[in-house]
């Protein structure tokens, strides 16, 4: 009899290494405010389509998924209440990692809809070195994570 939750077997899946995410970065897309779910899995979606066009040119949607920047997403909110989204990326090997955050970083900036001085669409990222960390980057990614998820709280570009 397996025990085993869903929100267990999706953490399992992301940091299994037959499916080849990154798990060694932990990325964080920033809004500092409250937004909707829905707004932002549409922002998330079409920065993923920004980075993969930049990338490989209008005709990336013909290209298989594998080929191309695949993202994870986990949206939450902060106590503080403002909406983000952990992301894990599958990046092509033959792609510079650092590149296509800084083309994420770019195309996520430019995504901010409002006329603030202050840029508050951000890409963080952070890199660890070692299983237990890409374990470790898979779960807390995946923390507010619920069995009964909706769609646009976890899902994959």
């Amino acid at each position: 009899m397996n025990t085993e939750t869903i929100k267990q077997q999706i953490q399992r899946s992301l940091y299994n290494p037959i499916n080849q995410l990154d798990t060694d970065l932990l990325v964080v897309a920033e809004t500092g405010r409250y937004m909707s779910f829905n707004k932002l899995t549409d922002k998330i979606k079409i920065m993923n389509s920004m980075v993969n066009k930049k990338l490989f040119g209008k005709g990336f949607n013909l290209m298989p998924k594998f080929e191309r920047v695949a993202m994870t997403y986990f949206n939450q909110n902060s106590p503080k209440l403002h909406t983000h989204s952990h992301l894990i990326l599958k990046i092509p090997k033959h792609l510079d990692r650092d590149h296509v955050i800084d083309l994420m970083d770019t195309c996520w900036r430019h995504l901010q809809d409002d006329n603030f001085d202050k840029t508050m669409f951000k890409i963080y990222m952070k890199k660890v070195d070692d299983d237990d960390g890409r374990k470790s980057n898979a779960i807390y990614s995946s923390r507010q994570l619920k069995d009964d998820y909706k769609d646009n709280e976890f899902g994959m570009f």
